[in-house]
């Protein structure tokens, strides 16, 4: 069952987890994933990087079913977080050519992405963007374009009920049904 993978999963290193991919189903990835990366109702981009870091790693059958596995929502809030992404403005420009830091021209050389400046962030997310095109150059393109035009609370906000509607399905209370719930009322009420 997916609590007891996640539970499992936690305890493994990264080489071991490479070997265990593909063995989990898209479900069990989507349950891990709502498992690890939620603390009320805020996702972690970290904990979401350090799980889908191994897609860069997976053969490409195992990284493919992992991205499947996936709510877009949550590669949208990655990206709305972590970098800056410009469109072309014509031919040969963007709408801002980065002065400074590192960056990345996707490989459609539709946009412009600037990455963090820590570099070990940048390197990973670097690998995370071109992985994807890699696996599914459309797929990858309509999240960049659906995150430019979408903002940050309306994507964690979608991707929360998501997560929500799953969890309560594994036999998980909502933590804010849970505090309702399990509030202790004034004797008066």
């Amino acid at each position: 069952s997916v609590p007891h993978l996640f539970y499992g999963i936690k305890e493994l290193e990264d080489q071991e987890i490479l070997k265990l991919l593909p063995h989990i189903t898209e479900t069990q990835w989507t349950g891990i994933l709502d498992l690890q990366l939620w603390s009320r109702d805020e996702m972690s981009t970290d904990a979401f990087m350090e799980l889908e870091k191994h897609i860069t790693q997976a053969e490409n059958p195992v990284a493919t079913k992992l991205l499947r596995g996936t709510d877009s929502e949550l590669w949208e809030l990655l990206l709305k977080r972590s970098v800056h992404i410009y469109g072309k403005v014509d031919e040969d420009r963007y709408e801002v050519e980065p002065s400074e830091g590192e960056w990345l021209e996707t490989p459609d050389k539709d946009y412009l992405i600037t990455l963090p400046h820590d570099p070990e962030e940048a390197r990973l997310l670097r690998a995370l963007i071109l992985r994807l095109y890699h696996l599914d150059s459309e797929y990858a393109a309509s999240l960049i374009a659906s995150c430019r035009v979408r903002t940050a609370i309306e994507i964690e906000e979608i991707a929360y009920q998501n997560r929500r509607r799953r969890v309560e399905d594994m036999g998980f209370q909502d933590y804010f049904e849970a505090i309702d719930i399990y509030t202790i009322l004034p004797p008066d009420e």
